[in-house]
C-alpha cells in the first residue's frame, strides 16, 4: 500500500523587527466608510451633501455655573481654632469662625440687636440717629474714581430706606471711630475691649490714633436693604479684614490674592496710560493683551463683574476661571469671615443686613503690609505712622506685662515686639535718606517734633526686649 506522506502546515513569517535606525513598518488604516464624526469642541458646519451624524460627548459641567470653594469653618471653642486660622491667615486663604456672638466683636452695637434677630431701631437711633454716615448709590452717575457722593443722617436712612425696603441707598463703610459723637457713645475712652478673636493677636491699629482711645480708627458700618453690594475690590493697606453679620445675611465672593491678577488681567483697559507694564509690552499696534476691549469699547463683560454676579458664568464661557482659587459663602449672624490682606472680594446683602467690619494688623500676616508701607498706594492709611505708634504700643505692653510679673502675657509681647523690631530694622537697614524723606512726608511725619527717628526707635526696641530677656532687673 502505497504511504502518502503527511504535510506539515505552513510555518507562519515572524515580523522582523527593523534594525537600528530603519523607519518602523508602515501600517494602513482603513479609510472610515461612515460620516466624519464632528470633534466635541469644533463648531465647524457640514456640508451641504454630507450630514454627520452628532459624536458622543461628554457634558463635563462645562456649561453649568461655576461651583465655588467652600470656605472652612472653624469653631470659636476649639482649641485647635487659633493656629489653623493663623495657618490659613498666612497662606491667603479665608476662613469662618463660628459660634461669634454680636458681644464677641462689636459689643457697642450688641443693644441694636433684638432677641429675634432683627433691628432694634430705638437703641440704634438712640446711639447715632444723629450721625451723618456715607450713602453708595449704584446710579447713572455712579463713577468708579469717587463712588461716595453724600452722606446722610442715620434716622433718615432707616426711616426713608430701611424701614421700606428701598436698596437704591447703600449705608456703606461709615468709618464711626473719627465722628467724635459716636466715638464716645460707641467706644468709650478706657472702656474694656473684647479678647481677640481666635487666630487673632491683639490688633496693633489700637495704637494708631491717640484721639481713639486706645481702640482701632479702622472700623466700619455697613447696613442696606436686599441686593445692596460693594464690586469685587481688594482694600488697600496690607490688611487683614474681618466681617460680621450682626443682623441678616451677606453673600460674599473672595477670590485668592494670588489669583487676583488673573481676574484683573481680564479687567484692565488698553490704554497704555493705566497700564504699569506698557512699556514691556511687544511694539507690533495688533498685539492685544485683553480680549474684553476693541478699540477702547468693550466686547464683553468684564471677569469681576461676571465672578460678582449672582449667578457665575461657566467654565465654557470662561475658562481662565479654572485656573482661579475662588470661594462664596453666606454669611450669617454668630459667624465672623477673617479675610488675608489682598483678597479681592465682593459682598452683596442677600437680605436687609446690617454688619460691622474692621481692618486688623499683626505680626502673623506683614508682608502685605511692609509692601504697602514701601509702595506708598494706602490712601487713607499711613503704615509707617501705624508701624512706629504700634512699635511703642508694644514696648508699653512688654514693660507692663513685666513689671506686673505675667510671664506668659510678657513672651507675648516680647515675640511680637521683636517682629515688629525686623521691620523697624528693615527701614535702618535699607531706606537711604531721601527715602526715609519721602516715608516721613507719606506718614505725616512734617509736624512731629524731631520727626521719625527710625534709628533712635530701633535703639529703644532693643533696649526693652533686653529688660524683659534680664527679666526685669536691667
Amino acid at each position: 500500500e502505497a504511504v502518502v506522506p503527511v504535510r506539515a502546515p505552513p510555518k507562519k513569517k515572524r515580523p522582523r523587527s527593523p534594525g537600528p535606525g530603519s523607519p518602523p513598518p508602515r501600517h494602513r488604516i482603513k479609510a472610515p466608510t461612515g460620516p466624519r464624526p464632528t470633534g466635541a469642541m469644533s463648531d465647524l458646519k457640514q456640508g451641504p451633501t454630507r450630514a454627520a451624524a452628532p459624536a458622543p460627548r461628554g457634558d463635563f459641567g462645562l456649561k453649568k455655573p461655576l461651583v465655588f470653594g467652600v470656605v472652612e469653618k472653624l469653631a470659636a471653642d476649639d482649641p485647635a481654632t487659633p493656629l489653623r486660622a493663623k495657618e490659613l491667615r498666612r497662606g491667603g486663604v479665608p476662613c469662618v469662625l463660628t459660634g461669634v456672638a454680636a458681644a464677641d466683636v462689636a459689643p457697642c452695637m450688641s443693644d441694636w440687636v433684638k432677641p429675634d434677630g432683627s433691628l432694634n431701631d430705638a437703641a440704634l437711633l438712640r446711639d447715632v440717629g444723629d450721625e451723618r454716615a456715607p450713602i453708595l448709590r449704584y446710579d447713572a452717575a455712579y463713577s468708579d474714581a469717587a463712588p461716595i457722593r453724600e452722606a446722610m443722617r442715620v434716622a433718615d436712612f432707616v426711616k426713608d430706606h430701611w424701614a421700606t425696603g428701598d436698596a437704591s441707598a447703600y449705608l456703606h463703610q461709615w468709618q464711626f471711630p473719627l465722628s467724635e459723637t459716636a466715638r464716645r457713645t460707641l467706644l468709650p475712652r478706657g472702656a474694656e475691649k473684647p479678647p481677640p478673636l481666635p487666630g487673632l493677636d491683639r490688633d496693633l491699629l489700637e495704637h494708631w490714633l491717640e484721639r481713639t482711645g486706645g481702640h482701632s480708627a479702622l472700623q466700619y458700618v455697613f447696613m442696606g436693604g436686599k441686593g445692596t453690594h460693594s464690586r469685587l475690590h481688594v482694600d488697600p493697606g496690607g490688611l487683614d479684614l474681618v466681617i460680621a453679620p450682626l443682623i441678616g445675611t451677606k453673600e460674599v465672593t473672595l477670590v485668592h490674592r494670588d489669583d487676583a491678577e488673573l481676574v484683573g488681567a481680564m479687567c484692565d483697559s488698553d490704554d497704555d496710560d493705566d497700564d504699569p507694564h506698557a512699556a514691556s509690552r511687544p511694539v507690533d499696534p495688533e498685539a492685544c493683551f485683553d480680549a474684553r476691549t476693541d478699540d477702547g469699547e468693550p466686547k464683553r463683560k468684564r471677569l469681576d463683574a461676571l465672578l460678582a454676579a449672582p449667578t457665575p458664568p461657566s467654565l465654557e464661557e470662561e475658562p481662565l476661571l479654572a485656573l482661579v482659587r475662588c470661594w462664596r459663602h453666606d454669611l450669617k449672624p454668630g459667624e465672623a469671615l477673617v479675610m488675608p490682606e489682598g483678597t479681592l472680594h465682593a459682598v452683596r446683602n442677600s437680605t436687609p443686613a446690617l454688619s460691622f467690619h474692621r481692618f486688623h494688623l499683626d505680626t502673623t500676616n506683614p508682608a502685605g503690609f511692609w509692601k504697602a508701607l514701601v509702595d506708598g498706594d494706602s490712601p487713607g492709611i499711613r503704615p509707617a505712622e501705624i508701624l512706629w505708634n504700634g512699635t511703642h504700643g508694644a514696648m508699653r505692653a512688654l514693660d507692663e506685662a513685666v513689671d506686673g510679673g505675667d510671664g506668659d502675657a510678657a513672651r507675648d509681647r516680647a515675640e511680637c515686639l521683636l517682629k515688629l523690631r525686623h521691620l523697624v530694622g528693615a527701614i535702618v537697614r535699607e531706606f537711604d535718606p531721601e527715602d526715609l524723606a519721602v516715608l516721613g512726608r507719606r506718614a505725616g511725619s512734617e509736624g512731629r517734633r524731631g520727626g521719625f527717628d527710625w534709628r533712635g526707635l530701633l535703639e529703644d526696641v532693643d533696649d526693652t526686649l533686653g529688660y524683659w530677656a534680664a527679666g526685669g532687673d536691667a
